[in-house]
């Protein structure tokens, strides 16, 4: 795995969060400050936008697509009760 890719899903896991997790610190559900966060820490773990990009092509598209998918599986977790 390259370390663009494992920066992605590291920060993707620890930064992208769903809706109803707004008291989390740092989530916020608006693409465009989730891709300038995204790629600041990336900056400073030596990796570019290009770097990123090369792993998932649009890094705003990619970021709004997991964020879609965290909204999802928290909406699906409160339907069947938390389990």
């Amino acid at each position: 795995m390259s370390k663009a890719r494992e920066f992605l899903e590291f920060w993707i896991q620890n930064s992208v969060h769903a809706a109803e997790q707004r008291e989390v610190a740092g989530a916020s559900q608006r693409h465009e400050e989730l891709k300038a966060r995204c790629i600041e820490m990336a900056g400073s773990e030596g990796l570019s936008l290009a770097d990123l990009e090369a792993e998932v092509g649009d890094l705003y598209q990619h970021i709004e697509a997991a964020l879609a998918t965290a909204n999802d599986e928290a909406v699906t977790h409160e339907v069947r009760g938390g389990r």
